[in-house]
């Protein structure tokens, strides 16, 4: 289809430490970003879909990931999901 293009939805809620504001150094590419959703620093979204109420902590990366509502992405160095559905159980 001429003329289709890639969008990014951003909508997010910050609750960055230290005062407020946008967190620093995160990166989101060619993903979908639903309403309600906390962002810490130093983290990397890429090809991922994330529904409301979602938290992704410090440090972590996703990568073609389906994270569903409410749902808590851990902080850690070695925080990296890939192709993996997250959800609550």
């Amino acid at each position: 289809m001429e003329g289709w293009r890639s969008w990014t939805l951003l909508s997010m809620t910050s609750r960055a430490r230290g005062g407020g504001g946008l967190p620093s150094l995160v990166a989101i590419v060619n993903s979908i970003i639903m309403n309600h959703v906390t962002i810490e620093d130093n983290c990397t979204i890429q090809g991922s879909v994330i529904s409301s109420n979602v938290q992704i902590q410090e440090r972590a990366s996703l990568k073609d990931c389906q994270v569903g509502a409410g749902y808590v992405i851990t902080a850690g160095r070695d925080c990296e999901y890939k192709s993996e559905p997250l959800t609550k159980r």
